[in-house]
């Protein structure tokens, strides 16, 4: 199988707006998506090659935090929940 997905954005050190599918907001994690994100500190020799140190900090905190909330994130408050200009 071959993914994309936009390095950029996904990966980014900084907190930039993630499109998610905002229907999932505040429901559970199914616990097979949280056992793969419980591996997350083991990622760094695999996304080294790809991923500054920062960025492979990032993706760690942000699978720890999904780790202890156990539920798919709510829209910002504080921004715009969707990518602007809609195409």
């Amino acid at each position: 199988k071959l993914y994309a997905i936009d390095h950029g954005l996904c990966f980014h050190a900084d907190d930039k707006l993630r499109t998610v599918i905002w229907d999932f907001a505040g429901h559970s994690i199914p616990e097979e998506l949280l056992a793969l994100l419980s591996a997350a500190e083991s990622w760094s020799a695999t996304l080294e090659p790809y991923l500054s140190p920062e960025e492979i900090t990032a993706l760690q905190r942000r699978a720890q935090k999904l780790l202890a909330k156990k539920i798919f994130p709510r829209p910002p408050q504080d921004r715009r929940a969707f990518p602007y200009p809609p195409i």
